[in-house]
């Protein structure tokens, strides 16, 4: 069971109010004026644990009263679903490596030549998380999705290849610092198909450590993609395997809080 907090008006709740929250196990959604708290699985037989989930409940319903805040609770079973599917979109220019990274991925392995991708490439694997609010195992079937690097073609099917995906992966290479001007580009056009989903950034042969280009404050400066940078190889397979299993991550945690708000604002 979780109760879902919604704030019926725009508006901040004064952090001194959050911090409370936040010490009772209320979850802010990303991007809403809603919390969450997850009710414990021994609220039905233990008394003591339903007092004290009420009483958290009462607290901050007290304090939004007070500030004549309009909100209304809603409390649902949510459905410990335990197998999800995930469409994950590599852009970036071309031989940057993004085949080289999904073979390296999906294969463990690594071709000296690049795969010159016409239109998209779709490769597949299974992984297992845990999920980051109570733990479950969570099997994920991950579709990954290789955009062409030549940006004029890519346009014309960027709506078809990145429509539906729960995040996008974009790739420059550290040897070519055009790669990484051109970034901003690719990301923008992935968002305005794919809407807000998480964006992850490879920085791509980073083994080639004699011919960098550019520096992680220049992907920092240049990038819109937040803190969410890792330098890999798709050669040595250095930050490969992490690097998809962390964006996997993040999709989970902005799967859940769209499919809560969803159901409880039906």
């Amino acid at each position: 069971m979780v109760t879902c907090l919604l704030l019926e008006e725009n508006g901040a709740l004064p952090d001194e109010l959050i911090d409370v929250m936040k010490d009772d196990e209320w979850v802010p959604l990303r991007g809403r004026s809603a919390f969450v708290l997850k009710w414990p699985s021994a609220t039905e037989n233990d008394p003591a644990v339903l007092r004290d989930v009420t009483d958290k409940l009462l607290k901050v319903k007290l304090a939004l009263k007070g500030m004549g805040m309009q909100h209304r609770f809603s409390t649902m079973e949510v459905r410990n679903e335990d197998r999800i599917k995930m469409k994950v979109c590599l852009v970036g220019d071309k031989a940057v490596g993004k085949s080289s990274l999904i073979r390296r991925y999906v294969l463990d392995q690594f071709g000296d030549e690049y795969l010159k991708t016409m239109g998209s490439k779709v490769s597949k694997r299974t992984l297992v998380l845990e999920h980051p609010r109570d733990g479950r195992e969570i099997r994920v079937d991950m579709t990954v999705w290789d955009i062409m690097g030549n940006k004029g073609l890519a346009d014309l099917l960027m709506s078809s290849y990145v429509h539906g995906a729960q995040g996008i992966i974009a790739v420059c290479d550290v040897t070519r610092k055009s790669t990484l001007e051109g970034l901003d580009g690719w990301i923008n056009d992935g968002l305005e198909v794919a809407g807000d989903v998480p964006i992850h950034v490879l920085v791509n042969k980073a083994d080639q450590h004699d011919d960098f280009d550019f520096s992680r404050d220049d992907v920092m400066g240049t990038t819109n993609a937040g803190s969410n940078v890792t330098f890999t190889s798709a050669r040595t397979g250095d930050n490969v395997e992490a690097a998809f299993r962390d964006l996997a991550m993040s999709i989970l945690s902005t799967y859940e809080e769209k499919d809560i708000v969803e159901k409880v604002t039906a």
